[in-house]
């Protein structure tokens, strides 16, 4: 029998994986997006929130 501690990180793993699987699956049907694509998104979200100051890196 597993503790707690071990079922709760038995569980975010398995939770990780079936993230991973189901993103290698949308790449492969290319609904993935670029990186810069990504980024612009995030740093968009975060300016928004007064979280950071966009640059042109």
């Amino acid at each position: 029998m597993m503790d707690v501690s071990e079922y709760e990180s038995l569980m975010e793993k398995l939770e990780l994986l079936t993230d991973i699987q189901i993103a290698e699956s949308q790449i492969k049907k290319g609904e993935g997006e670029t990186q810069k694509d990504a980024k612009a998104q995030v740093l968009g979200k975060l300016n928004e929130n007064n979280l950071v100051t966009i640059s042109n890196r």
